[in-house]
């Protein structure tokens, strides 16, 4: 049994989860909004997840869930995207799903909730998925789909799955929650 532990970019530690890599129970919560709050432009590790290597098998089925509330009025273009690679950079790692908005509106707040599988395994293996979003501005909803295609992951590989957050102009980012979780 190996414990490995999330980190957001400030590299507070989340949590921890004990990992048997017989049977896993893993994943990273994080409901404390004031301990996840960024005021920068450009892209932001929300939340993170290690994998071990050998790890992802064909039909393991991973869930990310998140709540982001943006406040401010700078027009800004915002990107929240879910992210599978072996570096634990923010940019890095193939693109698995992808959601933005662009406009000035005083709060709005983003939520998404996709569900990502591993298709095939080894050093060019795939994963792919997808879900739904839904924007919340003022006092309306917009529901959309989630757009995910499949991507390579070297499933021999220790992994990262990420949840990012980007913004081209400085608002203040408020994490509501944000989750990663492996379900199958």
């Amino acid at each position: 049994s190996t414990t490995w532990q999330a980190v957001i970019a400030s590299g507070a530690i989340l949590g921890t989860s004990a990992i048997n890599f017989v049977k896993l129970s893993s994943n990273i919560s994080i409901s404390d909004t004031s301990a996840a709050t960024y005021t920068t432009t450009g892209e932001q590790i929300v939340a993170s997840l290690p994998i071990p290597p050998n790890y992802l098998l064909a039909g393991s089925t991973y869930r990310v869930r998140a709540m982001i509330e943006r406040t401010g009025t700078t027009s800004s273009t915002d990107v929240v995207s879910a992210r599978i690679g072996t570096t634990t950079a923010a940019t890095a790692g193939n693109i698995l799903a992808t959601w933005s908005r662009a406009g000035a509106v005083a709060t709005v707040s983003f939520t998404v909730d996709w569900t990502f599988t591993v298709r095939t395994t080894g050093a060019s293996g795939t994963m792919s998925g997808g879900g739904t979003n839904v924007l919340t501005a003022t006092t309306s909803l917009t529901p959309a789909t989630g757009v995910a295609t499949a991507q390579t992951v070297d499933t021999t590989a220790l992994n990262y799955l990420k949840l990012t957050f980007n913004q081209s102009a400085a608002n203040t980012i408020g994490i509501i929650y944000a989750t990663i979780e492996q379900i199958v």
